[in-house]
């Protein structure tokens, strides 16, 4: 039986963060081209990118500190293994 890799909580968060950041895009760009107003692109699309980069600064973030927290780790086992 295959074991089943668990997709960690905030990585869901960030792809559902990108997949709704680039389809509103899309369809501000489509309904901006049915209606001929452009207005919305400015709005809309500051918005969405605000929350995109806010969301993303948070996350590699969290992903540095996390990668920092197991390149300790694994140093410490290692001096172990050389020492022990």
């Amino acid at each position: 039986m295959a074991k089943k890799i668990k997709m960690e909580f905030s990585k869901k968060i960030f792809m559902a963060i990108t997949i709704f950041v680039f389809t509103s895009t899309i369809f501000s760009y489509f309904m901006s081209w049915v209606t001929r107003d452009t207005a919305i692109l400015i709005e809309l699309n500051r918005l969405l990118f605000a929350e995109f980069a806010i969301g993303t600064g948070f996350y590699y973030t969290k992903a540095k500190a996390e990668n920092v927290r197991k390149i300790d780790k694994n140093c410490n086992i290692e001096e172990e293994n050389i020492n022990g």
